[in-house]
């Protein structure tokens, strides 16, 4: 079985970027597998890349990892909708609106690792019950590395 690795890094305070085996994914303003441009809800596959986009945001599978990217904390997820998204491993954060709910709303999807934007995030991590962090420029993950237990994840 391929094991990949993916390298998740932070363009700015609201862009991530996912390097994966066959394509790079931008999230943010646009959100770009490779050159294709997914515009809202619905399937895509792109490159070896699927990423299934619902109102409260996206899922993307690569590598062997599923990474959720939320989009709207405005209020916490409803039943349906963590269903929906299903088992995630990785989940990006934003954290430029009420931090309280963007850190419920991360906890409902129960990743191993959350990795919030770079808004906020000192009160994020208090919210999570940590205080201090170092701030990492990459992340790089394969299915089989990821760990047992919760990790918080900051980038520069």
């Amino acid at each position: 079985m391929y094991v990949g690795f993916m390298e998740i890094s932070i363009l700015n305070t609201k862009n991530f970027k996912l390097k994966t085996k066959t394509t790079t994914v931008v999230t943010g303003d646009k959100f770009m597998v490779g050159e294709f441009e997914i515009t809202g809800p619905g399937e895509y596959e792109v490159n070896g890349v699927s990423v299934v986009g619902t109102p409260r945001g996206f899922v993307i599978e690569a590598d062997n990892l599923r990474i959720c990217l939320i989009t709207k904390t405005d209020a916490k997820l409803s039943d349906s909708e963590v269903e929906e998204f299903g088992s995630i491993d990785i989940t990006l954060v934003p954290t430029d609106g009420d931090v309280k709910m963007a850190q419920q709303i991360a906890k409902q999807v129960d990743p191993w690792v959350m990795i919030p934007n770079n808004f906020n995030v000192t009160e994020f991590l208090k919210e999570m019950g940590t205080a201090s962090y170092e701030p990492v420029p990459k992340y790089t993950i394969s299915h089989d590395k990821l760990p047992q237990e919760l990790q918080v994840i900051c980038l520069k």
